[in-house]
């Protein structure tokens, strides 16, 4: 099944679940017997399992995380249930059988029972993965799931208690104060060695989620203090591994205490404690650790190059001086568009209404870089792509959508300090972000709404594509353009249509520069949409994300529209022209001779009819009772067509060059050419490659006609445009 036909199908089914929510809500949950609990033992927690390569998840509803304490919640049984209800108060404690089944990347079934006999399944989001005794849900284990919701999750599978958010659900161990006494077992309890020699044989095979239970298993029963510290020791290496890398800086810098620093294990503990912190960013602590690694051990070899890489990290976030070519080379040998770099925040200030420049900063330089907080680059053809349905606007997430969600949240619930950059962001509702609480830690977990975190990844996500040029042919797939990630940082830039910064990437690895001058405390703004002179459009995709834009451009198109047609029509025309006529085919066109004089007439008219929706009284400001413009609002919608005439007439150098100026003119730039050079106004310039293009033109038409200092002025602004644009000179190919 191809994916927009997967997407067809979750809708209908949510929409049809909708209908049966509404039907059924309150309605008390009908009892299963024997028969139950022998069907489920026999085919696990669902009848079929879809073979397609699109898995299909669906959510009913959202609905926000338990904040109470186990303690505070009353016990209910299965049989107390009530059809799509949310029993908030109560806790319900279950005991896992038979064998769990992933319906896909992010969803388990698991069959359960309570004391009383009665049999249901749970549905679980693999969000906490790393809290699980073992890579998949085991047999045998008792879970307490905080206030419970009783819900549809398919059409075919039918009601389960579903859990979404990873608090929810608490692990029992058999000593707990809710753990039933009819479960306990008459095992043989396991002291701290035999739980430590566990977790050593799960790390020899890597299973790094069984090593960090087996160790914390041990630490809750361990007298002996050198066994407490190999214990904290090694855990901390499991937690690097699974990704968390707060416990696993605490676990390091614990079992420093009272080691010798002669003792090879100290420099274990050293190294593991910066390498957490290095992942935190914390590259002033890690610096620490790496520093005591050497002092105490002078011949070890990874100590120096950790701090050589450290300090380069520290150097990054002070100067903001990278080296984005060795970046693309590096993503480009080991298909990993996971960047190492720094963030360079050094010369923005994050205010309540969004990012202001500190001081000044010059056209082309850098403003910001900042490494993802979450970043997926998915491939098209993914076995197993995962479908879900957005439950807050019904809005299908895929591929890397999804990627990023379930990443977001685990690296939130396993790091709450990197949690707090993300969760402070706008997630679209009128509250204000600013006030919205720091994760709550209940019960030692933290809360993290898996559903206002999808909304904020929604609201603060941008897409990326990797270099396909760059990247070796047995790895291409890995690099489609299916691909999004969060920049906490960067998501607080406001949209503008008149926008003064661009962003480009190298990986996942957002460089955000000046497309103007930027004076200090002014306003760092992006353009959210695509810039392609289609206003209307423009106006619905800026709705999505509830902006109303006031900006000079927005007023003129309005006025334009209230006395005019719209443009889309002709845009519409120009869209068909252009896929018909590709600058690829005009090229080749020019390499046998002249381009058809038909195309070239048409492609005229269409500029004709699209310079009446531009007119000088509303889209320029001229000289009263003259014809001098002295300032022109973009004039986008005709860049392309420009683009395409200038390249058109490239037989005819003087044509070809007036329209490399006519396309600097559709961007905002105002070009004065003199003997020594030539000055661009950008007061109200909209940068795209379009622009880049002209002015390589620009640059190749002095260089013919030996005017050098204009053909050098005309080269510097070439690459200064496309290293605005794309952040750096990776890809950058002369006229």
């Amino acid at each position: 099944m191809s994916m927009q036909a997967t997407i067809s199908k979750a809708l209908d089914i949510k929409w049809h679940l909708t209908e049966r929510v509404d039907s059924l809500k309150g309605s008390q949950r009908p009892p299963r017997g024997r028969q139950a609990r022998e069907d489920l033992l026999a085919r696990g927690a669902i009848s079929s399992l879809s073979n397609a390569d699109i898995k299909m998840t669906v959510v009913s509803e959202s609905y926000s995380p338990s904040i109470a304490p186990l303690q505070a919640l009353n016990k209910i049984n299965l049989r107390d249930l009530h059809l799509e209800t949310h029993h908030r108060g109560n806790l319900l404690v279950l005991r896992t059988f038979g064998h769990s089944t992933d319906v896909s990347q992010i969803q388990t079934f698991m069959p359960v029972e309570d004391e009383t006999g009665d049999v249901d399944r749970i549905a679980i989001f693999n969000f906490g993965l790393s809290s699980w005794p073992e890579k998949r849900l085991p047999s045998g284990i008792v879970l307490a799931i905080k206030e419970p919701f009783y819900s549809s999750v398919s059409e075919d599978i039918g009601m389960a208690l579903c859990i979404h958010h990873p608090s929810d659900v608490i692990f029992l161990e058999d000593n707990h104060s809710a753990f039933p006494s009819s479960w306990q077992l008459p095992i043989k309890v396991k002291t701290a060695s035999e739980w430590k020699l566990e977790g050593n044989e799960a790390l020899k095979k890597k299973d790094f989620i069984k090593v960090n239970h087996c160790y914390s298993k041990g630490l809750a029963v361990v007298h002996d203090i050198d066994i407490k510290l190999d214990l904290l020791r090694n855990r901390s290496q499991a937690r690097l591994f699974l990704g968390s890398y707060e416990a696993a800086k605490e676990d390091a810098v614990a079992s420093t205490q009272g080691t010798m620093h002669h003792d090879p294990k100290y420099g274990k503990a050293l190294y593991r404690a910066g390498r957490a912190a290095y992942e935190l960013s914390d590259y002033a602590f890690a610096l620490k650790m790496f520093q005591r690694l050497v002092d105490a051990f002078p011949s070890d070899q990874d100590g120096p190059k950790e701090i050589k890489r450290t300090r380069l990290r520290m150097q990054e976030a002070q100067n903001g001086v990278f080296e984005f070519e060795a970046m693309a080379q590096e993503i480009a040998d080991t298909a990993d568009y996971r960047t190492q770099q720094a963030s360079y925040l050094r010369r923005i200030d994050v205010r309540p209404k969004g990012l202001f420049a500190t001081e000044n900063i010059a056209a082309g330089e850098i403003i910001l870089c900042e490494k993802a907080f979450v970043a997926s680059n998915t491939p098209k053809n993914t076995p197993a792509l995962s479908v879900m349905i957005n439950p807050t606007n019904n809005r299908a997430l895929h591929g890397s959508h999804v990627a990023i969600w379930v990443e977001a949240v685990r690296k939130a619930f396993h790091n709450p300090s990197l949690g707090e950059h993300i969760l402070n962001l706008h997630d679209g509702s009128p509250a204000n972000p600013a006030t919205e609480p720091i994760p709550l830690v209940v019960d030692g977990m933290p809360v993290v709404d898996v559903f206002r975190m999808q909304n904020i990844i929604e609201h603060a996500a941008f897409g990326f594509t990797a270099d396909e040029s760059r990247i070796r042919k047995d790895v291409q797939k890995a690099f489609k353009a299916d691909s999004s990630g969060v920049w906490p940082v960067a998501a607080r830039m406001n949209h503008s249509c008149l926008f003064n910064a661009s962003r480009g990437f190298v990986g996942d690895f957002m460089i955000v520069r000046a497309c103007k001058d930027i004076l200090q405390n002014e306003e760092v703004t992006v353009m959210f949409c695509p810039a392609d002179g289609n206003f209307e459009q423009l106006q619905q995709n800026l709705e999505g994300w509830g902006i109303c834009c006031d900006c000079r451009l927005c007023k003129a198109e309005i006025d334009f529209l209230k006395g005019a047609e719209s443009r889309a029509s002709v845009m519409y025309e120009v869209t068909q022209f252009l896929k018909a006529q590709p600058l690829l085919k005009v090229a080749r066109m020019l390499v046998d001779g002249e381009i058809p004089s038909d195309l070239v007439k048409e492609a005229k008219r269409l500029e004709k009819a699209l310079q009446k929706t531009y007119p000088l009284k509303l889209f320029a400001t001229c000289v009263p009772n003259t014809n001098k413009i002295i300032e022109l609002l973009p004039t986008f919608g005709m860049a392309n067509v420009h683009e395409w005439l200038m390249f058109a007439h490239y037989r005819q150098p003087p044509r070809a060059l007036d329209y490399a100026h006519f396309v600097l003119m559709d961007h905002g730039y105002k070009v004065t050419i003199q003997s020594s050079g030539i000055s661009l106004d950008r007061t109200n310039c909209v940068l795209s490659m379009a622009a880049v293009k002209a002015m390589q033109y620009i640059e190749h038409y002095y260089t013919q006609a030996n005017v050098k200092e204009v053909a050098k002025s005309a080269r510097a602004l070439a690459e200064e445009m496309h290293v605005t644009y794309n952040g750096s000179m990776i890809g950058y190919q002369g006229w």
